[in-house]
C-alpha cells in the first residue's frame, strides 16, 4: 500500500487570527491547488504502468510522486526524458536516484545498480 502524504511546513507556533485570515485562506488554496495537481498526475502515472509509493507536497518547491523502478524508466532516461541526479551506497549496495517532472510534479524513483 502507498503512503499518502501532503506535507506542509509547521506554522509557527501562531494561531490562525495571528497569521491572518488571507493569508491562511491563500496557504491552503495552494494546498489544495498542489492536491488536484498530484491526483491528476498519479492518474497520468497510472495510465503509463508506473506504480506510486509515495506523494508529498510543501508549500515550497514542487510536489513530488515517488515510484517503483521499472523498465519503462529506463526507457526515459535512454531518451534523454528523464535523468539520474543522485548516486550512493548504504548497507544494501550501490543506489542511484532518477527523476522527469510531470505537470509541474517531480516524479522519482530509487534503484539498485552496479
Amino acid at each position: 500500500m502507498g503512503l499518502l502524504s501532503l506535507v506542509s511546513p509547521p506554522v509557527p507556533v501562531q494561531t490562525p487570527r495571528a497569521i491572518g485570515r488571507e493569508a491562511l485562506a491563500a496557504h491552503n488554496r495552494a494546498m489544495g491547488i498542489a492536491a488536484l495537481t498530484l491526483a491528476d498526475t498519479v492518474r497520468e502515472l497510472n495510465d503509463r504502468g508506473l506504480q506510486v509509493v509515495a506523494i508529498t507536497a510543501q508549500t515550497i518547491g514542487l510536489p513530488t510522486v515517488r515510484v517503483s523502478p521499472c523498465r519503462l524508466l529506463d526507457g526515459m532516461v535512454q531518451k534523454d526524458e528523464a535523468v539520474f541526479y543522485s548516486f550512493g551506497q548504504d548497507d544494501h549496495g550501490k543506489w542511484r536516484e532518477g527523476q522527469f517532472q510531470l505537470s509541474g510534479v517531480r516524479v522519482v524513483w530509487r534503484e539498485a545498480y552496479q
